[in-house]
């Protein structure tokens, strides 16, 4: 049996043996978004989790999609290829990807049916670009179909 003389000593020995071992980073701070959810929504009600949701995807640098009206426009590279710029992109987001669907020809009387398999676009500073054989025709018509992005 051991006795404690500083309560502060036995504060840290209580601690230590109930963990099973050394402190961690976990202790002070979450190791991943799950563990940040988990802590920050213990006892608390779920209206709280958009705020939770919100801290954690920041914390810990999560991409999801977003829902939101995002204008954009072809600019032609000297590459041979065609950049897709963003504009309007909300405040609080940095977006980092686009799903897009392309055609050839003019955008006008264009059937879904007309457009190709959905394209993963890259962005970096509102920009992505996009190489494809599609992209060499004169003119072609792109349709957005969703954003992700994350918090700044």
């Amino acid at each position: 049996m051991r006795v404690c003389v500083a309560a502060m000593g036995c504060f840290f020995v209580g601690i230590a043996a109930l963990s099973g071992g050394d402190a961690s980073a976990g202790w002070f701070s979450y190791d991943n978004y799950e563990d940040c959810m988990l802590g920050r929504m213990k006892g608390q009600d779920s209206t709280m989790f958009p705020t939770a949701d919100k801290a954690c995807k920041k914390q810990f640098n999560v991409e999801f999609e977003i829902y939101y009206r995002i204008d954009w426009k072809f600019v032609y590279a000297p590459a041979g290829g065609t950049i897709i710029r963003l504009e309007n992109t909300p405040e609080e987001y940095v977006i980092t990807s686009a799903k897009f669907r392309f055609t050839d020809g003019d955008c006008a009387g264009k059937k879904d049916s007309d457009f190709g398999e959905p394209k993963t676009i890259a962005f970096k500073n509102n920009s992505g670009i996009a190489f494809d054989p599609v992209f060499v025709q004169p003119t072609f018509c792109g349709q957005s179909m969703s954003f992700r992005a994350r918090y700044k």
